[in-house]
């Protein structure tokens, strides 16, 4: 973390969770922040929002988790989008929000994940920003992400945390990832705030999200990045929201990216 400024998260001790006999992609990464901060009120602020977890059977979860650290702040339900989708949202102790969510019944365009597991992989994360088409371009023009879905419609859970009518709609859109993977871009009113970076100089909650690629993402030039990259070990960038991105190339992948010259530029081919 010193190589990208972040040094008060060197050294941190941290785990890596992920379904029993699946470690590959769509884990979660929990990383000591140290004393517990102040926080905002979840999904009230901008930035990553929320990891969505694929799950089997939201209403015996939600039994579950009343006794737990995690306050449900919105109860299981089926999407008012898409009724063969359930979904619940959770807040845990350190600002990070969790939508947990059974697509085991839907069959519609959308590539997702289907749970094998009680609390299977990541498979959407949730990016909220004031500025919806801006922040989608970021994602297409360098990504070459596909866009799914662009529509507006109620959300009970930010209805309710916003303090908004419940008939109050919410424009959402969905890009395509590979791997039955999705980030959705939610547009937030002008009242919602930015998070504070208390621990280690990254917010608290969901931080960064990490992004494994066979290519070099465009935006990263300079020599630094790019031999990272190729050395499997990563590269950080913050998107138009102020949202924190890592990219990892295993050092395995074939490069097929842009050529690295000798005097450190970056030609595209």
């Amino acid at each position: 973390m010193r190589r990208w400024g972040l040094n008060k998260l060197a050294n941190r001790s941290w785990r890596y969770l992920a379904p029993h006999g699946h470690p590959g992609p769509g884990g979660i990464r929990l990383i000591s922040g140290g004393a517990k901060s102040a926080k905002a009120k979840p999904l009230t602020s901008i930035g990553w929002a929320a990891a969505e977890l694929s799950v089997i059977d939201v209403d015996a979860i939600a039994s579950r988790l009343t006794s737990s650290p995690f306050l449900i702040i919105g109860a299981p339900r089926a999407l008012g989008s898409n009724p063969a989708i359930k979904a619940m949202q959770v807040a845990g102790p350190h600002g990070e929000v969790f939508y947990l969510t059974d697509v085991r019944a839907y069959d519609g365009k959308l590539n997702l994940v289907k749970a094998r597991h009680e609390f299977d992989k990541t498979f959407i994360v949730v990016l909220a920003s004031k500025t919806f088409d801006e922040t989608r371009n970021y994602y297409e023009s360098r990504f070459q992400v596909k866009r799914i879905s662009d529509h507006q419609v109620p959300i009970p859970v930010l209805n309710k945390q916003f303090d908004m009518m419940p008939e109050t709609g919410w424009r959402i859109g969905s890009l395509q990832l590979s791997g039955s993977s999705l980030i959705e871009i939610d547009q937030y009113p002008e009242m919602a705030i930015e998070k504070s970076r208390e621990i280690g100089g990254v917010p608290a909650g969901v931080s960064i999200v990490t992004f494994a690629s066979e290519l070099f993402p465009l935006h990263l030039v300079n020599r630094a990045q790019l031999c990272e990259l190729i050395s499997g070990r990563g590269a950080l960038t913050q998107g138009h929201a102020g949202e924190f991105l890592e990219f990892v190339m295993p050092p395995a992948q074939r490069y097929r990216g842009p050529e690295l010259m000798a005097d450190g530029q970056v030609r595209h081919g």
